[in-house]
């Protein structure tokens, strides 16, 4: 909170880091207001922030665990006069003040189950430093490696579960107005506590103008980073340097959709189904969510989810039970089709031995398609000069 009087009548006013900067009237003298931009001294802006240790304060909170550390801030367990543990998220150096500011905006507009709370804002307090809700859960990317390690793979159910939170975090974010892109999504950002799902560090889905009220000129330090996000995660306009929007998300998204179900991702390479024969009804919906053209991709999360849940739909059978972790293929001899000949019979004379196949790649085959074109060409012209 900012904290300030009136210049008329002396009135205390309070008001939040979000409205620095913005006109009003005082509440008693009925007088112009115009509320400070929040300062941070110019002579720290873009210092290096020292290395903590445990037992260190933090404004009104005692370090107790490294929990974290990121691009631009590094992550502690804390706790204030004993009560429960929060986490204090730290800049590296106070020129990411505007990173930090905006993820604290931005998580104080979102409340929903999936999405990691805010507490408070103090960028008075050196260092500077957000107040987040503390989730003790693993990091999702940390679960996707110990699967790698073991060759096992996530549970369809585990899918799921876990990536329909997701969706749900994220569609609560985009509707707001105006919405909230996270614009760095990727395993590492999903906390997983007790099978639910926690989305962190929205600091790169920034508000720009806003930031640029909300700040002293003293602290529009820019930020070294050029190329803000994952680069494994990015959307191709993203890494052109254009504005994040909600289907950059997407793009994230269905890779993050690609690894969950085979532990992997390659992008424009490899889809699920080839890694994971489970997965195989969800290779359409990964390759529309990573189009290369945001025009081309999911319009929203709610077409996304539709189309993730139709795909697990199939890839689960109609009797909807969910198949075992790295679970092959049914091996399961099908029933029999009507007119249909039994297993391993030669097929009739007149199919070449090996079926169809061979004949439909040589047609596939453009040399042989040029040859046809070159003989058809010729016999036309010789009838012609005959007639």
């Amino acid at each position: 909170m900012i904290r300030f009087r009136c210049a008329s009548c002396q009135q205390k006013i309070k008001v939040r880091e979000e409205d620095a900067g913005r006109g009003g009237e005082c509440p008693k003298c009925r007088g112009p207001l115009e509320t400070p931009k929040i300062e941070i001294p110019a002579a720290r802006a873009g210092d290096a922030v020292e290395d903590f240790e445990p037992g260190d304060e933090v404004g009104e909170y005692r370090l107790e665990k490294l929990v974290g550390r990121g691009g631009f801030a590094q992550v502690w367990s804390a706790r204030r006069d004993g009560g429960a543990a929060v986490a204090l998220k730290i800049p590296h150096d106070t020129g990411s003040v505007r990173e930090l500011l905006n993820e604290g905006i931005q998580l104080r507009r979102l409340n929903h189950p999936n999405i990691v709370r805010t507490i408070d804002i103090n960028l008075r307090a050196l260092p500077p430093h957000i107040v987040l809700e503390f989730v003790d859960g693993t990091p999702l990317n940390t679960l996707i490696k110990r699967n790698r390690a073991s060759g096992e793979l996530f549970p369809l159910s585990f899918v799921e579960r876990i990536f329909l939170q997701i969706l749900d975090g994220m569609e609560h974010a985009h509707r707001q107005t105006p919405p909230v892109v996270h614009a760095d999504l990727k395993p590492h950002n999903v906390l997983v506590a007790d099978q639910v799902a926690r989305i962190v560090d929205f600091g790169l889905g920034r508000e720009e103008q806003k930031l640029e009220r909300i700040l002293s000129t003293a602290v529009t330090v820019k930020s070294k980073r050029r190329l803000l996000g994952t680069e494994a995660y990015m959307a191709p306009e993203q890494k052109r340097g254009e504005a994040p929007e909600e289907r950059t998300d997407i793009f994230a998204l269905g890779l993050m959709l690609q690894e969950l179900l085979c532990n992997e991702v390659y992008l424009g390479h490899t889809l699920p189904g080839e890694l994971n024969p489970l997965a195989l009804p969800f290779d359409a919906v990964v390759r529309r969510a990573t189009a290369a053209y945001p025009s081309m991709r999911y319009p929203d999360i709610a077409a996304f989810r539709a189309a993730f849940q139709e795909a697990l739909g199939v890839a689960t059978g109609r009797s909807g039970r969910l198949p075992a972790a790295g679970a092959p293929p049914s091996t399961s001899t099908p029933p029999p089709v009507p007119g249909a000949l039994p297993p391993g019979s030669p097929p009739p004379p007149d199919i070449p031995e090996g079926g169809v196949e061979p004949l439909v790649a040589l047609l596939r085959d453009p040399r042989v398609l040029i040859g046809a074109v070159v003989i058809g060409t010729i016999a036309l012209a010789i009838l012609l000069s005959l007639i």
